[in-house]
């Protein structure tokens, strides 16, 4: 009998957009392979695609011929994903590779309902390949990659829009979390602009004092004030011709909010202490991650201004949405920071190699990271890997763990890991062999999700959550006050996966103890 991954409430499948059923190579011992995919089919279609070492053919869009997985060590037998209409099941067939579905084993037919297919499930086959299974638009060649990362279609969109906005000589706001890599977007829209050839100018008014601020931008006059010893020509005169991107715009200082919608509006700069303005030719680009709407509220922020700002808006999506890229990232950062050691044997493809230095569990473990810091909190990481891990024969995956642990969760907001899959798995082991110590730092390790635990534990979840409750070394989430938890939930900001870890009790545990305290999420 098979068993279904189950949606959260109210999650439904994304109507009216067409979706495939795709298989990406998030991990593979030839990093080259790195982002290839295959489409197997339109969702809702039957179908039975059969995955092995020999099939199906993966391929970058507009790019190489396609090709197999083809690594030695998967099986030439295959496992098989069917399509049907309301989701997929994953069939593991005799002889066929061992694979995992979010860290989960595949010892029978699993379902998979479109809602979870939405966000992808990881599958790590035959212990050597991770795949992300997911739905997405149909690919398509991809154009210039603009010195972006990655080929989800969350990035897509971002080099659509760049393309647009590149052609239309009008401000643009970019808008995005801290880290989601604004200012690459603003470089990239300059060299694709027809201003590629004249200056791109950067400004960080985080980093410009409010005292200085008008000095900087729109330069001043000899005598102006005391110590304005000679003329002073500000980033706007620069920028003459060319772009000036004004990054952290939301820290520009009041005062100087009215200078610069009178620039837009007129195209005129007047330096401090000057008589007379003269004209620019220049384009503004600015970001912020910001909200720059409370700021309005707040009055610190001119709305006229926003709207001069937003000739067009671009939004860079955070990491976490975008988890196609984060192996291609991986990479581009180990080749960094390993090429700067003169290391890069270390992630160089050797068909034979059974020991990896980058391995699968910590290709898995960097995917399933929840990455609140985006794209510069996994550089950091990999800067830290590579520092830790470069004279090693492997990457120390107990440290990078350890690290990952920390304030951002490692799974997925609504990961199937944390879904009712294995309530009917045989176990392994006798309950009676499994300590309470044992079954507190199982759990811990898998931040109290009870399916991951219950897979490592080779038990059932129904077992798990009898040993759960019969345990004197673990908490119960009805002895947990409401104000530990309120003050425990004000901490994370909210985060109900990272509050039930600091708790030590599964989410679904806290979810219905607010639940009875009156206070759902």
């Amino acid at each position: 009998m098979g068993s279904t991954l189950k949606p959260p409430a109210g999650e439904a499948m994304v109507e009216g957009r067409t979706r495939m059923v795709t298989l990406t190579i998030a991990f593979h011992p030839d990093g080259r392979r790195t982002g290839e995919l295959v489409q197997l089919s339109a969702a809702g279609e039957a179908g039975s695609f059969a995955v092995s070492r020999l099939e199906p053919l993966f391929a970058t869009p507009g790019g190489a011929a396609p090709a197999p997985l083809a690594d030695p060590f998967v099986s030439r037998q295959p496992f098989r994903i069917d399509g049907g209409d309301d989701g997929v099941t994953i069939v593991p067939l005799a002889g066929g590779p061992e694979v995992s579905v979010d860290d989960v084993p595949l010892r029978q037919p699993l379902r998979v309902p479109w809602p979870l297919l939405e966000r992808g499930l990881l599958l790590l086959v035959a212990r050597r390949i991770v795949l992300r299974l997911h739905l997405r638009e149909p690919s398509q060649a991809p154009a210039d990659a603009m010195g972006l990362i990655g080929g989800s279609a969350a990035l897509d969109k971002v080099r659509q829009d760049i393309r647009r906005a590149a052609a239309l000589d009008v401000p643009v706001l970019i808008r995005g979390e801290t880290g989601t890599g604004k200012e690459l977007v603003a470089r990239a829209l300059h060299a694709h602009s027809t201003r590629a050839r004249a200056a791109c100018v950067t400004v960080n008014m985080a980093t410009v004092s409010p005292t200085t601020a008008v000095s900087e931008l729109f330069g001043h006059v000899r005598g102006a004030f005391t110590g304005a010893s000679r003329d002073h020509e500000g980033h706007l005169v620069r920028a003459h011709r060319g772009i000036l991107f004004l990054d952290e715009i939301g820290e520009l200082p009041a005062s100087v909010q009215a200078m610069l919608l009178r620039v837009l509006e007129t195209g005129e700069v007047q330096p401090l202490g000057a008589t007379s303005a003269e004209r620019v030719d220049v384009r503004i680009v600015a970001a912020t991650d910001a909200d720059l709407e409370a700021e309005i509220a707040a009055g610190r922020f001119r709305e006229p201004l926003l709207h001069r700002l937003a000739g067009y808006v671009i939004g860079t999506p955070p990491l976490r949405e975008r988890p196609d890229d984060i192996a291609a990232l991986t990479l581009h950062f180990l080749r960094e920071e390993l090429g700067a050691l003169g290391k890069l044997d270390l992630i160089e493809y050797r068909p034979a190699a059974t020991a990896l230095w980058f391995s699968p569990a910590v290709a898995m473990a960097l995917l399933q990271h929840g990455w609140r810091g985006n794209v510069r909190e996994l550089r950091n990481v990999v800067r830290q890997i590579v520092a830790e891990s470069h004279d090693r024969p492997a990457i120390d995956l107990a440290a990078l763990r350890a690290r990952l642990l920390g304030p951002a969760p490692p799974l997925r907001p609504g990961s199937p890991v944390s879904a009712p899959t294995t309530s009917d798995v045989a176990p392994d082991r006798a309950p009676s062999s499994i300590g309470d110590e044992e079954l507190f730092e199982v759990l811990r390790a898998h931040r109290f999700s009870p399916a991951g635990a219950a897979a490592q534990l080779g038990i059932s979840r129904t077992t798990l959550d009898g040993l759960i409750q019969r345990s004197t070394r673990l908490r119960k989430a009805r002895d947990i006050g409401v104000d530990e938890i309120e003050r425990c939930l004000a901490e994370c900001q909210g985060d109900v996966d990272e509050t039930a870890a600091r708790l030590q009790i599964s989410r679904r545990a806290l979810q219905l103890r607010l639940k009875e305290l009156g206070r759902s999420r």
